[in-house]
Formats: C-alpha cells, sequence, structure tokens
C-alpha cells in the first residue's frame, strides 16, 4: 500500500510538472507568429483611444504583399501594405526561427535597420533587445494564451511587453491580433475584426 501511494503521489507531481512546461514554452517557432506571407490578405483592425473622458476610435486594414526579396544572405523579405485614410505606409520584415525582424525600407535592412518584434526562444520571461544599440528590452509575458478579439478566438498567443503598460499578441498563422497600451490618463486598445482574402 504505501508503495503505490508513493507512486501515485510521483505520478501526480511528473503530470504537473509535465503541465507546467507546456505552459512555459510552446513548440511554434516564431515565424508561425509572422504576419501572413501569403499576398492579398487582408487584416482589419479597429483602435479604440481614450484620454481623460474623450474617447475615439479609427480603422485601419494590413494587405499582404507576400514575398518581396531576398537579402545578400539568403533572408526572404515579406511585405504588407497600412492603410490608414487616404495614407499608406509599406512595413518590411522577415521571420524564421530566431524571430521576427522589422525593417523600415526595402533598401534598408542592415542589421543596425532592424527592429526584433519577437525572438526565440517562446518561453514566458524571454526578453531581447528590440534595435542594435538600444537600451529597450522586449518581454515575452505569457505564452499559450486563448485570446479574443472581433474576428474570433485565437489559441497558443504569444503576449510580448514592449514598454510598460504595452502589450502586442501574436497568434499563430496570422501575426498580429491585439495591442493594449494603459497609463495613467490614457488607454488605447487596437485589436483584429477581420482577416481573410
Amino acid at each position: 500500500m504505501l508503495v503505490m501511494k508513493s507512486f501515485l503521489r510521483y505520478s501526480l507531481i511528473a503530470v504537473i510538472f509535465a503541465g507546467m512546461s507546456v505552459r512555459e514554452s510552446i513548440a511554434q517557432s516564431p515565424s508561425s507568429y509572422a504576419e501572413p506571407m501569403k499576398t492579398s490578405v487582408k487584416k482589419n483592425f479597429r483602435s479604440i483611444r481614450t484620454v481623460g473622458q474623450k474617447q475615439d476610435t479609427a480603422v485601419f486594414q494590413w494587405i499582404s504583399f507576400g514575398r518581396v526579396d531576398s537579402l545578400f544572405d539568403g533572408t526572404i523579405l515579406y511585405g504588407y501594405q497600412q492603410l490608414v485614410g487616404k495614407a499608406k505606409l509599406n512595413a518590411y520584415f522577415a521571420a524564421d526561427d530566431s524571430g521576427i525582424v522589422y525593417y523600415p525600407g526595402i533598401t534598408q535592412t542592415e542589421d543596425s535597420d532592424a527592429a526584433n518584434e519577437l525572438h526565440a526562444p517562446l518561453t514566458a520571461g524571454s526578453a531581447w533587445i528590440y534595435r542594435l544599440g538600444d537600451t529597450a528590452r522586449l518581454r515575452i509575458s505569457a505564452i499559450g494564451e486563448t485570446v479574443a478579439v472581433p474576428a474570433g478566438t485565437y489559441k497558443n498567443c504569444v503576449v510580448v511587453e514592449t514598454a510598460p503598460g504595452v502589450q502586442k499578441i501574436y497568434a499563430p498563422d496570422i501575426g498580429l491580433i491585439k495591442i493594449h497600451e494603459q497609463s495613467d490618463n490614457y488607454s488605447a486598445v487596437t485589436e483584429l475584426v477581420s482577416a481573410g482574402q
């Protein structure tokens, strides 16, 4: 009987630790959290900002270009266009097992230009430098989260703290789905409303 109780106790402990390790690290590579890499995927966002008692709403759209170029080292560069009213802004990124890196322009792809949005390993507490030469560090505050936005409910999300009071949430196979900013007299929530071709 004593042997059976010890076996059950250690089995329960093993199950608890196994569950914790799943929660502390997820199997996906950072590239699975990148923006869509095929052409013509449209992501529609809504942003609600509150300053004091005043609130305003803005909407914008991202349209993916797909693959736009290859860098000298073989890195594939992808792109999308952000449409806000009549304004158009192009964004370029590379994604692989080590991370998701954004560049300010198609010809500005040096390491000093890179902005590291997400970096391996995808574990809670993992931190990295945002830009070369910066002291700013981004940190994964949670993994494996289920997050609901108007576009739907996404599982296995990664939550990244980009600054005090600022979080970005990424979902597998769709990329950014939510940004939450909070300070004393200001809050902003940007959420994915719809996505598709």
